[in-house]
């Protein structure tokens, strides 16, 4: 009983199928999306990778320099510490944690910055380059 229901309901089922044309022209179509998007996947990956070179080298570079000014700004704070004030003797005491705060702040900054400024130059060259 319950057969010829299920039977009787799929019974003048005929689903309709599409030409072969209409489904190679949607495949087709489907296929250059596909590609279009792994163009742009690597753009976009070519683009980081030369942001993140951009930005390791900087900050590699501000790193040094701001190493290589460690002694000036630490004699700098320990003559700070002779004007004789509760607070220039507290930066004194402390003038080479707050010198080496001060370096990883500046490089940290130019980093990002350098990131941010490769991305944006490279985003650009690609715009006009379509």
């Amino acid at each position: 009983m319950e057969k010829d229901k299920i039977s009787s309901l799929f019974g003048n089922y005929e689903p309709e199928l599409t030409s072969d044309t209409l489904f190679m022209e949607r495949f087709e179509r489907n296929l250059r999306a596909v590609e279009l998007v792994k163009g742009k996947v690597g753009e976009m990956r070519k683009r980081n990778r030369l942001a993140v070179a951009v930005a390791a080298l900087t900050g590699f570079v501000a790193g040094i320099i701001c190493t290589l000014c460690y002694p000036l700004l630490l004699e700098t704070i320990g003559n700070l510490a002779e004007a004789g004030t509760a607070a220039a003797a507290h930066i004194a005491d402390y003038g080479s944690f707050y010198i080496w705060t001060l370096i990883c702040i500046v490089t940290g900054i130019l980093t990002y910055t350098a990131y941010d400024i490769t991305m944006i130059a490279t985003k650009k060259s690609t715009r006009t380059a379509m």
